[in-house]
C-alpha cells in the first residue's frame, strides 16, 4: 500500500540526497500515520539549503493530537 501512495506523490526537484531522504521520510510517515496530505516546506524545498538546513514536513493526518518529530533520514536532519 504504501509502495502505490509513493508513486501517486508529486515530488519537488530536489538534489541529492535531499530527494532520497525525502521520499524515506515520507515512506516513515505513510506507514505511521492515517495521511490526508503532506506539505514539504522550508529552505531545501526553495532550492536555498545551507548547513544547517533541514526536511520540514507538515503532515495533515485523522488522528486528533499534535506531534512533532524529529530523524534522521540518510543522514538528513528532518522535522516532521
Amino acid at each position: 500500500m504504501t509502495q502505490e501512495l509513493l508513486c501517486q506523490c508529486r515530488w519537488p526537484e530536489l538534489s541529492a540526497p535531499y530527494d532520497a531522504a525525502l521520499k524515506e521520510a515520507v515512506a516513515f510517515i505513510l506507514d505511521r500515520f492515517e495521511v490526508r496530505g503532506i506539505l514539504v516546506c522550508g529552505s531545501i524545498v526553495r532550492g536555498n539549503p545551507n548547513p544547517h538546513s533541514d526536511l520540514d514536513i507538515m503532515v495533515l493526518h485523522a488522528q486528533n493530537q499534535r506531534q512533532r518529530l524529529q530523524r534522521f533520514f540518510l543522514g538528513v536532519p528532518t522535522e516532521i
